[in-house]
């Protein structure tokens, strides 16, 4: 039973001219904002439920569709057949040096994603994915045999992270379990996230 999880990668011309509008939003909006939420050293733009970053700032409306395309494109790329999807959902996140996520995962959608907009991987964690095949993941009685630790494989490992870099968008299935417990070494690491559901469902 694999769960897709996929990879793109914007144009750079795309991605910088994003960069920039993101980025001039967090300078200019307000510290006192009430679009601005706090939890420990990070930050959330637009990330209460009656918020959403897209319907507060027009200007990012041309990345809202790069991101509607992408999320077709995986759908198409995983066998589903699908015209129109709703983004209900979307926020930026700033986390700073130490910070960490707890491990989640999001409901009310079909599919979430992220988009690295400000990402170095030498010194930002990448979000990595609870691995629920694992026996110790579960609470229902099971069977254990040893692990292969010499053998790491997407099947052992209790973790699962992909290789991303800044201008990627990462999309997955909403229920899996998500998060980095590995603390930033350094500030700035610029996300925006979102969930999104078909227009129809059968």
């Amino acid at each position: 039973n694999p769960e897709p999880v996929a990879v793109f990668t914007l144009p750079s011309h795309k991605h910088l001219k994003y960069k920039k509008l993101i980025e001039k939003i967090i300078k200019e909006i307000p510290k006192d904002s009430e679009l601005i939420s706090k939890s420990h050293s990070s930050y959330r733009i637009c990330h209460d439920f009656d918020q959403h970053i897209f319907e507060e700032f027009e200007s990012l409306s041309d990345l809202q569709e790069d991101i509607h395309t992408v999320l077709l494109s995986y759908l198409r790329k995983t066998g589903y057949l699908c015209d129109q999807m709703v983004i209900n959902d979307a926020w930026a996140n700033m986390d700073e040096k130490n910070s960490t996520l707890g491990f989640h995962y999001h409901t009310n959608s079909y599919l979430s994603g992220t988009y690295y907009v400000n990402f170095d991987k030498e010194n930002h964690t990448p979000l990595g994915y609870a691995n629920d095949r694992l026996t110790a993941n579960r609470f229902s009685p099971g069977m254990e045999i040893q692990q292969n630790e010499n053998k790491p494989t997407i099947y052992n490992q209790k973790l699962i992270s992909l290789p991303i870099k800044e201008g990627s968008i990462l999309i997955w299935k909403s229920h899996l379990t998500h998060g980095f417990t590995q603390p930033n070494k350094e500030g700035n690491r610029l996300t925006l996230s979102f969930n999104a559901m078909p227009k129809k469902c059968r």
